[in-house]
């Protein structure tokens, strides 16, 4: 977590992976809430909440530190690795490195993103950032970056976090689906037939497909119903 001064306050910024749907669904201003799974899961008897981690200082005597939300037991605590109300996340996506004509300098440097990746007179074309005083030669590769790799300067989505929450992956509402960028609450235009509903609403359905081809694999699926952090967020400036 990094931690910065944006007018004269503290902001701490944590970097999150989010994939090709979900930058979409964020450029699109339809996904305003993300699931993570936690890690561990939590098990036997716990609390979730507001706490005071404990720390112990160089003397050996323990110290309550400043409050934050997580989840916590009889001598452990998971805090939300992704920071607290108010703090701030940068979004890692696939990326490359590419280059534009510019009237100036004749060509300029600068990062390609694949999410949302458009036609131009049937060309493929992808959007582009510049930037400015920067060598971009370490990132250059055939073919896209994996997200994971992505550096802070190469990031185009900041997200402030308005709200936290812990809960089961099946707890998820038909809104909330929708704040997950599912937005499908209107139905009148969507072939159910070709994709039937395996709940009420088509909206969880469709939550529901996608946390199972982003998790199942990951040995979280949807029917072992794993613990989740719910975070709530509006994109801002970077």
């Amino acid at each position: 977590m990094d931690v910065e001064q944006d007018k004269g306050e503290i902001v701490k910024y944590s970097p999150m992976i989010m994939g090709a749907e979900s930058v979409r669904g964020i450029l699109e201003g339809r996904k305003t809430m993300t699931r993570r799974v936690v890690r561990p899961q939590p098990t036997g008897d716990f609390e979730i909440g507001m706490y005071h981690p404990i720390g112990v200082d160089k003397g050996g005597e323990e110290y309550p530190k400043p409050e934050r939300f997580g989840i916590w037991g009889d001598g452990w605590d998971i805090p939300c690795p992704y920071g607290q109300v108010g703090d701030r996340i940068w979004c890692k996506e696939t990326w490359g490195i590419g280059c534009r004509p510019d009237p100036d300098s004749g060509w300029r440097d600068g990062i390609k993103y694949k999410a949302d990746k458009t036609y131009l007179d049937g060309i493929e074309s992808f959007p582009f950032r510049t930037i400015e005083n920067q060598d971009l030669s370490r990132y250059e590769r055939n073919g896209w970056n994996n997200p994971r790799f992505m550096p802070r300067l190469a990031s185009r989505l900041t997200l402030e976090i308005t709200g936290i929450r812990v809960e089961r992956v099946q707890d998820i509402t038909e809104d909330d689906a929708i704040a997950e960028g599912c937005n499908y609450k209107d139905v009148k235009y969507l072939n159910t037939s070709l994709y039937p509903p395996c709940f009420e609403s088509v909206s969880i359905t469709e939550y529901y497909k996608l946390w199972d081809s982003l998790n199942a694999k990951r040995g979280y699926p949807w029917h072992s119903d794993p613990w989740v952090w719910v975070i709530e967020f509006r994109r801002v400036e970077a």
